[in-house]
């Protein structure tokens, strides 16, 4: 009978969690759970979400990872899984402002040949407008007449960063 009951007792213990790691440093307990497969499986879903999240860096989360409970139910410690499976980094696509912020991801500089984006409104003077992808920046393309004309909007097409203001969203393009 006493077995029964160790036995019962240690199948209500969960014995997995899944953490996230801010970029800051702190640590977080996002879920305990029963079965290593439920947590990473979680880890995966809110790394997607949280990678489409737009918030700012301070507060958002760089890692999630699984841990295990070794020992027993009154004495033990969490031992980090080594299963590549079992630690997802969240891949964030930062804004204009956060790029400048992180200095990790650095943003484009004048002369620099960066993809871009031609957008289907044009100047007035009938020129083309370009948008740098991953980043907010729209602005004019100063030599337009040069493009080639196979190009349409949605292109993507390397062009030169002839200014940038990423603060007010602002780029001027040149073509190569």
């Amino acid at each position: 009978m006493i077995a029964r009951t160790t036995e019962s007792r240690q199948d209500q213990i969960a014995s997995f969690r899944l953490m996230a790691m801010t970029f800051g440093g702190d640590e977080i307990l996002v879920r305990i759970s029963k079965s290593s497969i439920d947590s990473i499986q979680l880890a995966r879903r809110l790394a997607i979400r949280l990678a489409q999240a737009s918030r700012s860096r301070a507060g958002r989360i760089a890692r999630l990872y699984v841990e295990k409970w070794v020992g027993s139910a009154s004495c033990g410690s969490w031992e980090r899984l080594t299963d590549r499976d079992a630690s997802v980094r969240v891949q964030y696509r930062p804004t204009a402002v956060e790029a400048i912020e992180d200095t990790s991801v650095l943003p484009p500089q004048s002369g620099e040949v960066i993809e871009c984006e031609l957008l289907s409104e044009k100047t007035r003077a009938g020129g083309w407008r370009a948008k740098i992808v991953g980043c907010d920046a729209v602005g004019p393309v100063v030599n337009s007449h040069e493009v080639p004309s196979h190009f349409s909007a949605g292109a993507h097409i390397r062009l030169k960063v002839y200014g940038i203001k990423l603060d007010r969203g602002f780029a001027q393009f040149a073509w190569k």
